[in-house]
């Protein structure tokens, strides 16, 4: 995550839940579930232009909606196998779980919080444990 204009939590900075990649969580999609009970641990990191945020991607991390009058832009890179299946896990408005398989495109084009573009590969009510 690298930032190329200033941020913090009122321009929509990143936050991030130290630790939380070590949670024994079984799926994580959006809304991210379930979480709300280690918010209370979420740290906002206030960067400036040209620093650096390096996290595991099963850590806990967000950005708010941008308050400020001006653009918050930043550039985020991540790495997958390029034999693994990109699966995106969403739940809809009914509580109905979904897991997808996407394309690897699906962080430029996702728009919260409609259902991803993909196949779908599980619907369940309730993740596994």
């Amino acid at each position: 995550w690298f930032p190329l204009e200033a941020t913090d939590e009122r321009n929509g900075g990143l936050s991030v839940v130290p630790g939380s990649h070590r949670l024994d969580l079984p799926n994580r999609g959006t809304p991210p579930e379930p979480i709300d009970q280690y918010l209370d641990g979420l740290v906002n990191l206030s960067t400036r232009p040209g620093e650096a945020v390096i996290y595991h991607n099963a850590l806990i991390h967000g950005s708010s909606e941008n308050q400020s009058d001006h653009l918050r832009i930043v550039m985020a890179l991540g790495f997958v196998s390029e034999q693994a299946d990109l699966l995106h896990f969403f739940t809809d408005q009914e509580g109905q779980k979904w897991r997808y398989r996407v394309r690897d495109d699906l962080p430029f084009t996702y728009q919260p919080p409609d259902p991803p573009e993909g196949e779908v590969v599980l619907q369940v009510d309730r993740w596994p444990s």
